[in-house]
């Protein structure tokens, strides 16, 4: 639908199946960062990395993995921020 753009469909994506994590710059961000898909990586890579991620931690929820990514994403150095952040049309290092 013309207007409609990603985020709302991630999010009706997420919300009818609850094990999909949300598709945002990110959480893709943060499985680029892992080495976990290529930048500018197609959603089916991203769909693949995110099971391999449920694989190593299948306690992990879709939001509590949105929220690591989200960290990753965020990183500077080592050290994941102590603060979650929204998800968000955006991924920038913390200052």
């Amino acid at each position: 639908m013309p207007g409609l753009g990603p985020g709302l469909w991630s999010a009706l994506a997420a919300h009818a199946l609850p094990n999909v994590p949300h598709w945002c710059p990110a959480v893709a961000r943060g499985l680029e960062r892992l080495g976990l898909i290529a930048c500018g990586a197609p959603f089916a890579d991203a769909l693949r990395a995110l099971e391999h991620l449920r694989a190593v931690a299948p306690h992990l929820s879709a939001a509590q993995t949105d929220e690591f990514l989200a960290r990753v994403s965020r990183m500077t150095g080592r050290e994941l921020p102590t603060e979650p952040a929204p998800l968000a049309w955006g991924a920038t290092a913390e200052a």
